[in-house]
C-alpha cells in the first residue's frame, strides 16, 4: 500500500469518527465537553452526518486499485 492511500485512510477513519462525535453532540445524545456550543444544535448534526458520508467515500476511494 502507498503513503498516500494510507494518508488518505487514516483522514477517512478521522472524518468518519469526528462526524459521528459532531452528529451526536447535536442531537443531544454526547454532552462532552459540558460547554460546547455544539450540543442539541440540529445545524451540527447535518454538519457531522456529512463529514461521516464523505470520510466512507474516501475509504471506499482508497481502497480501489
Amino acid at each position: 500500500m502507498s503513503y498516500g492511500r494510507l494518508l488518505i485512510r487514516l483522514f477517512s477513519v478521522l472524518l468518519v469518527i469526528s462526524g459521528g462525535l459532531w452528529t451526536l453532540q447535536g442531537f443531544g445524545f454526547v454532552n462532552w465537553p459540558e460547554q460546547s456550543f455544539m450540543i442539541e444544535d440540529r445545524t451540527w448534526s447535518l454538519i457531522g452526518a456529512f463529514t461521516v458520508l464523505i470520510g466512507f467515500i474516501l475509504m471506499r476511494v482508497s481502497r480501489k486499485p
